[in-house]
């Protein structure tokens, strides 16, 4: 269940709810529309419907009531983790949006994942980029997988010791996690070898399509949430490898370091959409809405609940309570809290959720003042 709240300072527009609850013969119908996808796709028939029936907003500067502009409404979330949601379902419902603090392109996952993997291609003696790729969906080893293969190598780094591990390979002795480690390193050392000869005969565009038919990536991301702008990420990395190459520059490692220094000056695949000159709807995050003013304000996730787990752990660190642990009381063999750590009593866990509360009452302060006609929560 998500609730959408719709407040207003004009007195002509009501304060609205918007209620979304998956019914038991819609969540058999469509399992994969989640509440995050639903709060996205009831805020888009919202909008929908103020844009088809011509629904009025106060214009603060002109000082009169006007028919309502996409420019007039704004998204605010606590984080960006529903902004994939928000680009799929707002294209398909024919939403033109602009996210102004979106994550990165470079810092999705699925592009990561490719960066990675052009870097293990240039050069497979880099580790981090390496265990990336093997952790990966492309490969799928987990985290018991990849310290299998440590295990068996502590000292070379991590590509040698994959081949060392191949090579001393002993189905008898391994186990069935062994077997499991053996299949999934053949069949990726297999693609390497043919990714690494493709880098050095052919253009920085094949590779890539190579590594999409190949390992069948494309079509994967597609299968999970807001797939489509997670294909149109990695569609986005073969375009630009496109325009690299037209523009006469050639070489894997020369490509990966103009990625790298477009990261380091934080620059994006493509010059950020200004705000102020399009009829577009924004998305934001709730701090970064500060000093802004909108008709129309649609504050979504408001169903997250607070993240307490970190005072549920064996230790608590905070500003001003200091640290405290809990400890094991050897004579007795039972667990204890000490002073400084949160006892049965607890009065520093209130303290410590006292402060995050009234942080979160200052963020919908934030929203309150976001809005000069009306916003949904």
């Amino acid at each position: 269940m998500v609730l959408v709240i719709i407040l207003t300072e004009h007195p002509t527009a009501p304060t609205e709810l918007l209620l979304y609850e998956t019914k038991p013969e819609e969540a058999v119908a469509n399992p994969q529309l989640d509440k995050s996808e639903g709060q996205v796709v009831a805020v888009a028939k919202r909008i929908q419907a103020m844009m088809t029936n011509g629904e009025q907003i106060w214009d603060k500067k002109l000082e009169k009531i006007r028919p309502i502009e996409y420019r007039d409404i704004v998204l605010l979330a606590p984080t960006r983790g529903n902004n994939l949601f928000i680009l799929d379902y707002f294209k398909r419902f024919g939403l033109p949006v602009v996210i102004k603090d979106a994550q990165n392109y470079f810092q999705t996952t699925e592009v990561q994942i490719m960066l990675a993997l052009l870097q293990v291609i240039d050069n497979p003696n880099q580790d981090i980029p390496l265990v990336s790729v093997l952790r990966s969906p492309i490969v799928g080893l987990n985290e018991n997988e990849l310290a299998l293969i440590r295990i068996n190598d502590k000292t070379d780094d991590y590509y040698q010791a994959v081949f060392n591990f191949i090579d001393q390979y002993n189905e008898q002795k391994v186990g069935h996690l062994g077997q499991q480690v053996m299949k999934k390193l053949t069949h990726f050392m297999a693609l390497l070898t043919s990714f690494r000869t493709i880098a050095r005969q052919q253009p920085i565009v094949d590779l890539i399509w190579t590594i999409y038919q190949e390992t069948g990536f494309l079509d994967y991301v597609g299968g999970m949430p807001a797939g489509r702008q997670r294909q149109a990420n990695l569609h986005a990395l073969y375009e630009r490898a496109t325009a690299y190459e037209e523009n006469g520059f050639k070489g894997l490692f020369q490509f990966i370091q103009f990625i790298e220094r477009l990261q380091k000056q934080d620059k994006d695949l493509a010059q950020p959409t200004s705000l102020e000159n399009q009829d577009a709807i924004s998305v934001m995050t709730i701090h970064g809405s500060k000093g802004l003013e909108f008709p129309v304000v649609f504050l979504i996730d408001t169903s997250r609940r607070f993240n307490q787990q970190d005072l549920q752990r064996s230790y608590v660190l905070d500003n001003h309570g200091g640290l405290g642990v809990v400890y094991l009381d050897s004579q007795k063999a039972v667990e204890g809290a000490n002073t400084a750590r949160i006892s049965d009593y607890r009065p520093e866990t209130k303290k410590i959720t006292s402060r995050r509360n009234a942080k979160t009452i200052r963020c919908f302060d934030t929203c309150g003042t976001t809005v000069n006609h009306r916003w949904p929560l």
